[in-house]
């Protein structure tokens, strides 16, 4: 590898969410068949960050927790689309 990039997405509750690490899995899994492994990569991971952020909105405006946090980032992945990965990422090629 010659190419890093830096994806400034996503949310700090993530990680206290189980089962988020292997939804991320089975995201690579599915971009890296359809394509190259670094742009699956680098797809899925800005998909699963940008859902993250999503769920983080809709709890902290709703006052919940984990729980909720969860069912938001699985509702915000089915509704992911080429747009939202367009408009909202913040990536940086270094």
């Amino acid at each position: 590898g010659e190419t890093t990039i830096s994806i400034n997405n996503g949310d700090d509750m993530m990680p206290l969410v189980t089962g988020s690490g292997c939804m991320l899995s089975s995201i690579v899994g599915s971009c890296v068949g359809a394509i190259n492994p670094l742009e699956g990569s680098l797809l899925a991971i800005l998909a699963m960050n940008l859902a993250g952020e999503k769920a983080r909105a809709k709890v902290d405006e709703r006052d919940e927790g984990t729980g909720s946090f969860r069912a938001y980032l699985i509702d915000s992945l089915y509704k992911t689309n080429s747009e939202s990965l367009i408009n909202e990422s913040n990536i940086e090629i270094l």
